[in-house]
């Protein structure tokens, strides 16, 4: 499939997280390709319809008094992992240049695939729910699809290679998608912006219970910048290496029933017991700057 250069302008206009990795090429390939190159734990995901079993879960966790024991913390999230399932994927961010096929098929990693005919699929059904014409809603998913990705990419080098190596973990594939489901909602075209909401939301939609979390954090990250520092705390704390499950009750209100930013001293003092002070300094000012926003 061909993509003209309209796409491609329309794609990479205003797209800031794009400078953040210039050494990451970008390849347009086949749906077969891309099923065959992308990572097993990349194109798993909890079917849609089990987020409120995901919830009640997660609120297991909250319930408890105190810091919830190891025992209890790995059987919930070992539970989520059982529901995980395959689904197709749009695009892909690969870090390893060992996965057999990348090399053969000329691809320099890092790299992100896209697949511009899955993508144009999914772009004529959304389309037809909309009532829009589907070039348009091709050309905003495309861009959404490639800031998705491109989050994947700097999330990978801000936190040096951590997040990207520790994405089979259930509450790190949580984290990831939800930032990086954010990112393509978030960076809209300079004109169309309502269109391009429109095209995220029924996207997420669908798309497994890891990209549909993203929508909790609207209120307190509504711009590029907020959106920035929150990309920057959440990899400072991958980098550390010392990411706590229960990070998920503080960056992902979602799950944590709607969990206010104005509660998070009380999870902060949790954090604080198993993690670094450089770690909770981030998430400290992190919830700051939102909290002034």
């Amino acid at each position: 499939m061909r993509i003209g250069r309209d796409v491609e302008e329309y794609c990479l206009d205003g797209l800031w997280l794009y400078h953040l990795v210039p050494g990451v090429g970008i390849y347009l390939v086949s749906s077969e390709t891309i099923d065959r190159l992308c990572p097993y734990e990349r194109r798993c995901g909890i079917p849609l319809e089990r987020i409120d079993s995901v919830r009640a879960s997660i609120n297991v966790l909250r319930e408890c008094q105190g810091f919830p024991e190891s025992r209890a913390i790995d059987s919930v999230f070992r539970e989520l992992d059982s529901w995980s399932t395959t689904f197709s994927v749009m695009g892909c961010f690969i870090a390893d240049s060992y996965r057999a096929g990348v090399r053969e098929m000329g691809i320099e990693t890092p790299a992100i695939l896209i697949a511009p005919e899955r993508v144009y699929s999914n772009a004529k059904e959304i389309a037809s729910e909309l009532g829009v014409d589907v070039g348009k809603v091709f050309k905003h998913l495309m861009r959404a699809v490639l800031a998705h990705e491109l989050t994947h990419a700097v999330t990978w080098r801000f936190s040096y290679g951590k997040t990207y190596y520790r994405y089979r973990e259930q509450y790190v594939r949580f984290l990831e998608e939800c930032v990086a489901q954010l990112s393509a909602y978030l960076i809209r075209s300079r004109n169309d912006g309502y269109i391009h909401s429109l095209v995220v939301d029924r996207a997420s939609q669908r798309a497994p219970v890891e990209y549909n979390l993203w929508r909790a954090l609207l209120p307190k990250i509504k711009t590029n910048k907020h959106l920035y520092l929150y990309i920057q705390a959440y990899s400072s704390t991958m980098a550390e290496g010392k990411i706590h499950p229960l990070m998920l009750l503080l960056m992902l209100p979602a799950v944590a029933t709607l969990y206010s930013f104005r509660h998070v001293s009380i999870r902060y003092a949790w954090i604080c017991t198993s993690t670094s002070a450089t770690m909770c300094y981030t998430i400290r000012q992190t919830v700051k700057t939102m909290r002034s926003c």
